[in-house]
C-alpha cells in the first residue's frame, strides 16, 4: 500500500466528511434567527472540505501517472543497453 492508496482513502473520507459537515452546519444554523449568513457559512464549510478531498484524489492520480512514466522510462533505458 503506497501513498496513492492513502491519498485516495483520505480524499474519499474528506469528501464524505465535508458533505456531512456542510449539512450539519446548515442544520445547526437553521431556525427563526437563521438567515443567509448561516447558509453561506455552511456552503463554505462544504466547499472547502470537499475541495481538499478532491485535491487529494488529484494528487494521487498525478503520482500514479508519474510512477507509470518512470517505469516506462526505466524499461526503455534498459532495452538500449
Amino acid at each position: 500500500m503506497g501513498i496513492t492508496f492513502w491519498l485516495k482513502l483520505f480524499g474519499s473520507a474528506m469528501v464524505v466528511v465535508g458533505i456531512i459537515a456542510g449539512i450539519g452546519t446548515a442544520d445547526a444554523g437553521a431556525g427563526p434567527e437563521g438567515g443567509l449568513l448561516n447558509l453561506m457559512v455552511a456552503l463554505s464549510v462544504l466547499v472547502i472540505i470537499v475541495s481538499i478531498g478532491i485535491l487529494m484524489h488529484g494528487m494521487a492520480e498525478v503520482l500514479e501517472r508519474l510512477d507509470e512514466k518512470g517505469e516506462a522510462h526505466e524499461r526503455s533505458a534498459g532495452d538500449t543497453e
